[in-house]
């Protein structure tokens, strides 16, 4: 019944809403928000780069009022980009009405053909344009780095021991920040980042860097004290963010960006930590494959101005600021 009904709404109205379309002077945007704070900034980070295009950007945040959960329906999403955002204004994030998503949906849908490739067709789209799916290149974040800077902010509430742990990173030019994802990446398709990788991402800092710490975060900090640490190198200097709840994921973007050295696993949250630190020195070793093969796998830098060092099964020099490292 419910697609009966739908299949009528689509038939009545995307004539219209397509003659509407000609007059509408807006060039309209909705773009499709979910998942974590790491998601959501991504989604961000296209809405601004669409506006630099001329568009009017909305986003939907239908999955939120729905109550969203992780991949595992544990955990809560919180909707974060409302706190974290602020623009120039001291406005926010505008949000797209049930007509402005009913509209746009009709007229034009956008989904990527490629999960991680940087697609310059979204800024040419018929508008209005509904900006679906997933969209995940660094790309899109590097090309709005300054505004994204200047109008995010994650320290609020920083709890005593959080603060505490911002100044050890802080001070310490030595600090080493290793981010570990678990929770629902457990058994997906993301579930590619293995101990052996932590650890030659370990053993290349511990000879680039003297007498590095390093500072773990992760969603899973138990398992990473128990599971983890025994397969590094030994005899680490380490400390571990084991004070923070699920809840407070902004505050670990907070201390995770006083480092300028980073190892980083497979998320876009994992990313947030490198991108927004403020160092002009930054090193960050991250994983090559990002998924499972089946899925895409690899994730595409071929357009990113970030310095990163990837280290996967062959060497490679794609650009004049991306080293892959043979291991």
């Amino acid at each position: 019944m419910v697609r009966i009904i739908k299949a009528i709404i689509k038939c009545l109205f995307t004539p219209l809403f397509k003659l509407m379309s000609f007059f509408d002077k807006r060039k309209l945007c909705v773009i499709f928000v979910d998942g974590g704070l790491g998601s959501q900034i991504n989604k961000l980070a296209i809405g601004l780069n669409m506006e630099a295009h001329g568009y009017y950007v909305k986003y939907d945040l239908t999955p939120f009022k729905k109550g969203q959960k992780d991949i595992n329906g544990l955990y809560n999403r919180n909707l974060d980009i409302d706190k974290v955002y602020k623009k120039n204004d001291g406005g926010g994030i505008r949000i797209a009405s049930k007509f402005d998503i009913l509209y746009s949906k009709l007229v034009n849908v956008y989904k990527s053909k490629d999960l991680f490739l940087y697609d310059e067709r979204l800024f040419f789209q018929k508008a209005p344009v509904y900006v679906g799916g997933y969209i995940d290149n660094i790309a899109y974040w590097t090309s709005v780095r300054k505004q994204l800077v200047e109008s995010c902010s994650f320290e609020m509430n920083l709890s005593e021991k959080a603060l505490a742990f911002l100044e050890k990173i802080k001070n310490n030019k030595s600090a080493v920040v290793v981010h570990v994802r678990r929770g629902d990446y457990v058994g997906s398709v993301y579930d590619v980042v293995t101990p052996e990788y932590y650890k030659r991402a370990v053993s290349w800092f511990l000879t680039e860097i003297k007498n590095p710490c390093f500072f773990f975060f992760s969603n899973d900090i138990q398992w990473v004290k128990d599971c983890l640490l025994s397969q590094l190198p030994k005899n680490l200097s380490c400390e571990f963010a084991d004070f923070n709840d699920n809840d407070k994921g902004f505050n670990d973007i907070a201390m995770m960006r006083c480092s300028e050295n980073f190892i980083l696993s497979n998320s876009s949250f994992s990313i947030m930590g490198a991108f927004f630190s403020l160092s002009d020195n930054k090193r960050i070793v991250m994983p090559e494959k990002w998924v499972k093969e089946k899925f895409g796998g690899m994730f595409d830098l071929s357009v990113s101005e970030q310095d990163f060092i990837m280290l996967s099964q062959k060497a490679h020099d794609i650009t004049g600021k991306t080293v892959f490292l043979q291991c």
